[in-house]
């Protein structure tokens, strides 16, 4: 029991859509589904808000100082270098991608309850809580809006998933 109880935990803290089908699966109870869901969630939030920084340094130690140096991985830190350069594009150069554009324009139509309210249905934790500190900074409200946000689908998803006949 306490094992399927850390799997859901970690899944609703990464990809939170997808916990609610194994909740189902797991036979929990409404309360249950709720209580994890959520804490997994609110986790998730908060453990990828005080690391977005942190993975922005690593990303930059790993790529720079050591994958480039050795050739049989120059192509692999290329790619990531690329990845990177496509989502955070240099200060002088103003070349947006698809993606960035789109997100560019979610933060200037919905601000950021419309970043808190897509991240755990769309984009996932992790992506959107990046998003979300990208461009809002690290503050309580953030933190606060995004965790409101994953409360609120936690019981949207509880309540399909154990009221109604519909499966996803």
């Amino acid at each position: 029991m306490f094992e399927k109880l850390l799997i859901l935990f970690l899944v609703s803290s990464v990809k939170f859509v997808f916990a609610f089908p194994l909740a189902l699966r797991y036979n929990f109870p409404f309360p249950l589904t709720l209580l994890i869901t959520s804490a997994g969630g609110i986790s998730g939030v908060l453990f990828f808000a005080f690391l977005s920084e942190e993975i922005i340094v690593f990303y930059h130690w790993l790529v720079y100082k050591h994958l480039i140096r050795f050739p049989k991985t120059h192509s692999f830190a290329k790619a990531l270098k690329q990845i990177y350069r496509r989502i955070f594009p240099k200060k002088q150069k103003k070349v947006f991608s698809n993606s960035s554009k789109r997100f560019i324009k979610i933060k200037q139509t919905y601000g950021l309850g419309g970043i808190a309210i897509l991240t755990p249905l769309i984009f996932s934790i992790p992506i959107g809580t990046f998003l979300a500190i990208q461009f809002y900074k690290r503050t309580r409200k953030t933190i606060f809006i995004l965790c409101l946000a994953v409360i609120f689908w936690s019981v949207v998803f509880s309540m399909i998933v154990h009221f109604t006949d519909f499966r996803y």
